[in-house]
């Protein structure tokens, strides 16, 4: 079975290519042959400019396919991304659109934020959540908050019916952080990280075509993930309350 995002990537160049392919043949007189001595000036016109233009359609075609396989990291926007209040910072190869949902758990009521960013030449997916927990959430140790994000990480994999190939302990000075991969179902891969800041539960995920995982482009959103100091947080959360 052919994955769905060669479909996705190849798409854009179809519609040149074959529009080139057909303006070559006319102009080189394979299709519609016609003597050149019955040419009227605008029909030969027309000739040359096929004969020249299709052949660069093609070119652009070709490009426009193959483009997100060789050079995927041109012409992408690059911004910071830093909502306030969230206590991280991470470089982003576009804006996401952001939305908050609320709800209310075992130990109290949590805002859910959200943003998320897709690429749709490349099919790349970036989702990043965070979320501030109540107050009457149990205290934990540095070794129980790693055994309590490991989990998490087990249990998204169960619910994306994913293969978990690697979920290791990511150690940050200001964080207690695991980061993860796993192999989806339809040839993507999932790789990110999920941390606990605080009270604040940061997660990071890319889902891309298996030849994108390591690419430059998640090597930069991974590698550029930051968390602030408590004290920077809190002024942002007093400037906020006045």
């Amino acid at each position: 079975m052919i994955p769905p995002w060669i479909f996705t990537t190849l798409l854009p160049g179809i519609l040149p290519v074959g529009g080139g392919i057909w303006a070559s043949l006319v102009g080189f007189g394979l299709i519609g042959r016609i003597s050149e001595a019955t040419l009227t000036p605008r029909a030969r016109a027309g000739r040359q400019i096929c004969r020249f233009g299709g052949p660069l359609l093609v070119v652009l075609g070709l490009w426009l396919g193959l483009q997100p396989w060789i050079a995927p990291e041109l012409c992408l926007q690059w911004a910071t991304y830093a909502p306030a209040g969230g206590r991280f910072s991470i470089d982003l190869p576009g804006t996401p659109l952001e939305a908050v949902s609320s709800e209310t758990g075992e130990y109290g009521p949590v805002e859910n934020h959200l943003a998320r960013l897709f690429l749709w030449r490349l099919d790349f997916i970036c989702t990043v959540r965070w979320v501030r927990l109540p107050e009457k959430f149990p205290a934990m140790n540095e070794k129980k908050t790693a055994k309590w994000l490991e989990d998490l990480v087990e249990k998204s994999a169960a619910i994306n019916q994913a293969t978990v190939v690697s979920n290791k302990s990511a150690p940050r000075a200001d964080a207690v952080a695991q980061e993860f991969r796993f192999d989806m179902p339809s040839g993507y891969v999932s790789r990110g990280l999920i941390a606990l800041v605080g009270q604040t539960r940061i997660e990071i995920t890319i889902v891309t075509p298996a030849h994108l995982a390591y690419s430059a482009i998640v090597k930069r959103c991974l590698e550029s993930l930051s968390f602030r100091p408590a004290a920077e947080h809190n002024s942002e959360r007093d400037a906020e309350g006045m």
